[in-house]
């Protein structure tokens, strides 16, 4: 049977209904376009004469809701029906809406409904009319737009009227001669900028500068060493350009670990980004290095170990083993989100690792959690360090 709809369930549903369509209808009332239809239409499902019978108080319950139920009871076509053995009975039949404005007071948000119009006709005041896009980009983004605090709406505008009017200023964010914005601002509100900005001008690219990605090395060999510079931050090109050819190469994932690595023969040290490594390969002395890695026994780091590879780099692996895993069970941390994915560029051992944390969810050995000693002894058996153990 058909569950009747109560007021306060047809009230669940057009709140449904209002925030899946409230951006195309206001567009729609800014163009004075008039639905031909209701925008809201569906049936109460009212008893029939059998089941009025079997749950005659039910069925009055219920009548007698939607007519104390003023909003909205107002757009509820009533029928009348003349039934055999009941006699005539009126009864609410189905709801329909034809106004968004009508609808956004039926569910308390006629307010919100005017903002909307007001953001949306001081946007399209900004932007370029020709624009195809605006008018999706405008519905798709509702919530954000309405999410804007007043002055924090008034510097959207801001924004994006400067970006259009200059498309290639090449300033850093925090250059912008618009009061309130700054880095922090336009990262909050990247999306919504980016968008807009698109949709407004048919480029993606916001011309703005963008802070130079550094890479962290640490040249372990003196007889490497830049001059007296052995800890170094640079664009990945301009470490591409330095004049050495190291016969190894060791990627971590953790600071400490790199800043705690004691000097290693014919060794550069580089710091990890994550899923970022595979931009190495840009680096000409590194594809003539042994590279190896050492990150998170996790399956994110594994995954990071895949990709590197993937990436051409051909990658021994440190540390990563189910032996060292297990060595050290009493210091595992939680991965609270894991990658169960198929990483086919793993050695066996590597996979058996991988199989036993995907058998084992959440379980992770961070890499600075290893015993420093341990991790000494290890880079001792393959030959990296300078000197020995004692």
């Amino acid at each position: 049977m058909v569950k009747r709809v109560t007021p306060a369930a047809a009230i669940e549903r057009l709140k449904k209904t209002y925030h899946r369509h409230v951006g195309r209808w206001a567009l729609d009332s800014l163009a004075y376009a008039t639905p031909e239809t209701a925008i809201v239409s569906f049936p109460l499902h009212p008893p029939t004469q059998k089941q009025a019978m079997e749950e005659q108080q039910a069925a009055i319950t219920w009548v007698d809701s939607w007519r104390a139920h003023e909003t909205p009871a107002d757009h509820v076509v009533w029928e009348s029906r003349q039934w055999s053995l009941l006699g005539r009975q009126v009864i609410p039949l189905r709801l329909e809406i034809s106004d968004p404005e009508v609808l956004a007071n039926v569910i308390g948000k006629a307010k919100q409904w005017t903002t909307l119009l007001q953001r949306f006709t001081r946007l399209l005041e900004t932007f370029d009319r020709s624009a195809s896009e605006v008018g999706t980009v405008l519905a798709r983004n509702v919530d954000l737009i309405l999410a804007l605090s007043e002055i924090d709406f008034q510097r959207l505008v801001s924004v994006v009227e400067w970006l259009a009017q200059h498309p290639e200023s090449n300033l850093y964010s925090r250059q912008l001669p618009i009061r309130g914005v700054d880095t922090k601002w336009l990262d909050a509100k990247s999306g919504l900028v980016t968008a807009l900005h698109a949709a407004n001008t048919g480029r993606e690219h916001l011309g703005l500068a963008t802070k130079p990605s550094l890479w962290r090395i640490r040249v372990l060999d003196q007889a490497l060493q830049l001059g007296p510079l052995s800890d170094i931050s640079a664009p990945l090109d301009q470490l591409a350009a330095f004049d050495m050819a190291p016969s190894r190469v060791l990627i971590v994932e953790n600071l400490i670990s790199l800043l705690a690595l004691p000097a290693m023969r014919d060794t550069v040290a580089i710091f990890g980004r994550g899923t970022a490594v595979p931009e190495l390969a840009k680096l000409p002395w590194l594809n003539t290095a042994d590279v190896y890695y050492w990150g998170d026994v996790d399956t994110h780091g594994l995954r990071i170990l895949h990709t590197l590879r993937a990436s051409g780099i051909e990658t021994t692996s440190l540390l990563m083993d189910l032996s060292t895993l297990q060595r050290f069970q009493n210091l595992w941390a939680h991965e609270s989100k894991r990658f169960t994915g198929d990483l086919d560029m793993l050695t066996v051992e590597e996979a058996e690792t991988y199989d036993y944390l995907r058998a084992n969810p959440g379980t992770r050995l961070e890499q600075e959690r290893i015993d420093w000693s341990y991790v000494l002894k290890v880079l001792h058996d393959q030959g990296l360090l300078i000197k020995p153990l004692d």
